[in-house]
């Protein structure tokens, strides 16, 4: 029955947080078009608050619900944003984006690719339509990064990260998606897991190693797709 609440309150946790939009693959038809544009810019869309998913308030979430799973959830998203602050964690998106910027530039060949390095605030069309008067936006969105416990009864308890992310190709000018494609990482499937005291030890630093290597894994699937050779979403049994 634990395991049930613990799956269900990260469930609904990861739910409040986003879930990937419909993928769409790039057709080779726009490519010559896009060829013409004189520059592409490459942003990142703030991300939502990092969460450490423990035990305790796993089974708040799930089996108190109300009052209770309120308070743990604010209790995350306030240690979230200390965490993000004093420990200096980078979202992988931007990692991300720049793998993403890179495989624009040499392998669809496209002549300029303009690094945005301030986050945007909101992933709305219009609004960035506005801001950068036109033209094409690669954009990439972190929806979900959190540790959480794994499955099963190992003593500890080991936690893994889940990392969730996605990026689309827009023509700014009318508003079209272009290409879209999402990653979607569970902890279970992670290349790194640990119990939380390890994960937490040195300043989190084998935090920083989950989040860099789920940067790599999200990078490598969007590059592939977006280059033609990948699913548009990434198989969970990676």
């Amino acid at each position: 029955m634990k395991g049930i609440r613990l799956a269900l309150a990260a469930g609904l946790l990861l739910a409040a947080q986003g879930c990937a939009s419909a993928v769409q693959p790039l057709q080779r038809s726009e490519l010559d078009a896009l060829r013409e544009r004189a520059e592409v810019r490459a942003v990142h869309v703030k991300s939502p608050t990092f969460k450490v998913l423990t035990i305790g308030k796993a089974v708040m979430i799930g089996a108190l619900g109300g009052i209770g799973g309120g308070i743990a959830a604010m209790q995350m998203e306030s240690e979230g944003k200390k965490m993000m602050a004093e420990q200096g964690l980078e979202d992988p998106a931007l990692a991300v984006k720049e793998r993403l910027a890179t495989a624009l530039e040499s392998g669809l060949r496209l002549p300029k690719v303009i690094r945005v390095s301030d986050a945007m605030e909101s992933d709305d069309v219009d609004g960035l339509a506005r801001r950068f008067h036109g033209g094409l936006l690669l954009e990439v969105k972190t929806t979900s990064w959190l540790v959480g416990s794994l499955p099963g009864f190992a003593i500890p308890r080991k936690y893994g990260l889940t990392y969730e992310a996605q990026a689309r190709l827009i023509r700014l000018d009318d508003r079209k998606v272009l290409w879209r494609s999402a990653c979607d990482l569970p902890a279970h499937r992670a290349p790194t897991a640990a119990p939380l005291d390890d994960v937490r030890a040195n300043s989190w630093a084998m935090l920083k190693v989950m989040l860099a290597q789920a940067a790599e894994r999200c990078a490598t699937h969007l590059t592939q797709h977006l280059l033609g050779s990948e699913p548009a979403v990434a198989s969970a049994s990676r």
